[in-house]
């Protein structure tokens, strides 16, 4: 997940491919959604810059888009000004960054209810003295988190949740800086191989914060309704 939370994904063209082979004389023809936008637009800095402002009046995110048929490279998103052969037509598809928002904090509430098996798994790897095991689980408990904490503190900024208020009895930041500093224990058992005290941190404190991050990620999403 991008910092702004905006991520640029993989487009159906073929609707795009067809309005590329039929429009590609002249100025740039840029699309949102299924309307195309004003010009003169002559560069993708400024198809850009057209359809941010197009979704933004309308309450809306840009969470696709797509050049001649083709998505756009993250770079040419990044660093549209450098781009050296400019597209024919910029097709963008925009969402309600509310409903965004929601169903990604359903997502990583169910992606906490895989973890939270993962747990119980990397306790009985390392009881076993499966080491490698416990290892390959560890990795998937370290990333669904890292996924749960950047939804709520991307998805919150995105549709402005004031993450110091109270959510199910905690604030989010609150229970964010909690289990980073658990995380960066957890890291640090694993790489001193204290193969005890990375039980404890996993199946005790990582498995005490999941209970209460559920309820939250849960409650905020049902905020956004």
């Amino acid at each position: 997940m991008r910092s702004d939370f905006v991520c640029i994904l993989q487009l159906n063209t073929s609707r795009i491919a067809r309005n590329a082979e039929t429009r590609h004389t002249g100025a740039m023809r840029v699309y949102l959604d299924d309307a195309e936008l004003a010009g003169p637009i002559s560069t993708l800095s400024g198809a850009l810059e057209a359809a941010r402002e197009a979704a933004c009046q309308r309450g809306r995110v840009i969470v696709e888009a797509a050049a001649d048929g083709s998505a756009i490279p993250d770079s040419d998103l990044q660093h549209p000004g450098q781009v050296a052969v400019q597209p024919r037509s910029v097709q963008f598809v925009s969402a309600d960054p509310r409903a965004m928002v929601r169903a990604a904090l359903l997502d990583a509430a169910d992606l906490l209810e895989h973890a939270r098996d993962d747990h119980a798994g990397v306790v009985s790897a390392i009881d076993a003295a499966e080491v490698e095991n416990a290892r390959v689980l560890l990795e998937r408990v370290l990333g669904a988190w890292s996924a749960c904490i950047a939804t709520v503190r991307d998805g919150g900024t995105l549709v402005g949740i004031d993450l110091e208020l109270p959510v199910d009895g905690e604030a989010p930041a609150t229970r964010v800086a909690r289990l980073s500093t658990t995380l960066i224990e957890v890291k640090r058992c694993l790489s001193s191989q204290d193969w005890a005290g990375l039980s404890d941190a996993v199946g005790d404190d990582l498995e005490g914060h999941a209970r209460g991050w559920d309820a939250m990620l849960r409650a905020m999403s049902e905020g956004l309704r």
